[in-house]
């Protein structure tokens, strides 16, 4: 379970690198378009090893059932208890190592749909960015009778998105203290 662990946090450090890349920088369009294709093979990947990490828990979770589900069931004839298959399933879901083991295994379940979100998001950006080159070769973007300075607006966004996490984090410690 450990290897799993250990598997699990690099899985989740891995999504929160990849989320970065589903934003669209509105000065570099080209620049976007160009390394979409090698941006989306790594969140493709990450999703492929979230999906192997979740089938290695599975077996992994399976077989420590079985174990614990056997080891129950000789307890329970060594102390002379009636053995049936409600008493063990409800000794099993008591024991300590199971619950464990389920948690890991929510944790997993979680970290493979935020994989699969990110490749939803790397399509919607897909989508996103040939829109935009169609709107740009269709001459949608004349010029303006004030340039804009898209720079700034995106670096401005940033920083809030940035700020209202920050605040977020700071609310939940509030709460937890």
């Amino acid at each position: 379970m450990q290897d799993l662990k250990t598997r699990l946090e690099d899985m989740r450090k891995r999504v929160r690198d990849l989320q970065e890349e589903v934003e669209v920088d509105p000065d570099n369009l080209d620049l976007e378009w160009s390394y979409f294709a090698e941006r989306y093979l790594s969140v493709l990947t990450a999703l492929s090893e979230a999906k192997a990490l979740e089938r290695d828990a599975k077996a992994q979770f399976e077989d420590l059932k079985a174990r614990l589900y056997q080891s129950i069931a000789e307890d329970m004839k060594a102390r002379g208890e009636r053995v049936t298959e409600a008493a063990i399933q409800s000794a099993l879901t008591v024991h300590p190592e199971y619950a464990t083991a389920v948690s890991l295994k929510n944790e997993i379940d979680l970290a493979v749909s935020q994989a699969s979100d990110l490749s939803w998001a790397m399509s919607a950006k897909k989508t996103a960015l040939e829109n935009l080159v169609t709107l740009w070769g269709n001459k949608y973007f004349c010029g303006p009778k004030e340039p804009l300075d898209l720079s700034s607006r995106y670096m401005l966004s940033k920083r809030e998105k940035t700020n209202d996490l920050i605040k977020s984090k700071m609310k939940k410690r509030k709460g937890e203290a």
